[in-house]
């Protein structure tokens, strides 16, 4: 990735230590990221979330690959809220 690519956090105190650095193609990706991951949250049911689960996984794996770690792991609780009633 070239140095035209990489955007520094702005502004006193950044915490550029943790290396806090986000490249442009990266932030291009997180409002779809953002969109799928709505996609699981506001489904009307289980199964619903769990197709819209598996392909968010596989599509941002590779971008992401700690939060789909993270994911992956708590998936079923997660999800749990699904095995109650919705409230009328």
């Amino acid at each position: 990735m070239s140095k035209s690519n990489i955007v520094k956090p702005a502004g006193r105190g950044a915490n550029t230590s943790r290396g806090e650095y986000r490249s442009v193609e990266r932030t291009s990706v997180q409002p779809k990221a953002k969109q799928a991951l709505h996609a699981i949250r506001q489904a009307e049911t289980r199964a619903d979330a769990e197709k819209a689960f598996d392909p968010f996984i596989k599509t941002y794996e590779p971008k992401y690959p700690k939060a789909a770690l993270c994911l992956h792991q708590d998936h079923e609780e997660l999800i749990a809220f699904y095995d109650f009633p919705a409230r009328h």
